[in-house]
C-alpha cells in the first residue's frame, strides 16, 4: 500500500528524466514543459481513483460471530488493533489526505495560477 501511494511520484520522476533526455537529445530546440505537465496530469488523474479506492479498502471492517471486527481484504487482521492501527495512522490517513485533498488542491492551484495561459498552445 505504501508503494501504491508513492508509485505515481516515481513514475513522474521517470517521466521527467525521459522528457529531460529528449530535450537534451534535441539540444534544447524543443520545449518540454507543456508535454511534461500534460504527462503529469494524465498520470495523476489515471492513478488517483485506484489509489483512493485501495486506501479506503483498508478501512472496511466487518464483524464476525466472535464479537470482533476484521479487515475485509484480509480476515486475519483484527481492525483497530496493533498493526492495523499503525497502518491507518502512518500510511492510510496520510495517503487519503495526499490523494483526496492534496492532489486535487494542487491541481486547482496550478490551474488558478495559469488561468491566463490555459488557452495558449504552450505553458
Amino acid at each position: 500500500l505504501l508503494l501504491l501511494n508513492v508509485l505515481p511520484f516515481v513514475l513522474m520522476a521517470l517521466t521527467a528524466i525521459v522528457w529531460g533526455s529528449y530535450w537534451m537529445y534535441k539540444r534544447g530546440k524543443v520545449g518540454i514543459k507543456s508535454p511534461m505537465v500534460a504527462t503529469f496530469i494524465i498520470l495523476f488523474f489515471l492513478s488517483q481513483p485506484s489509489i483512493v479506492k485501495q486506501n479506503f479498502r483498508f478501512l472496511t471492517c466487518r464483524g464476525l460471530g466472535d464479537g470482533k471486527r476484521y479487515l475485509i481484504p484480509d480476515l486475519t487482521v483484527e481492525c483497530w488493533r496493533d498493526d492495523h492501527s499503525l497502518w491507518v495512522a502512518y500510511i492510510i490517513v496520510p495517503g487519503i489526505l495526499l490523494w483526496v485533498i492534496g492532489g486535487p488542491c494542487a491541481a486547482g492551484i496550478f490551474l488558478w495560477k495559469n488561468k491566463r495561459n490555459l488557452w495558449k498552445p504552450t505553458l
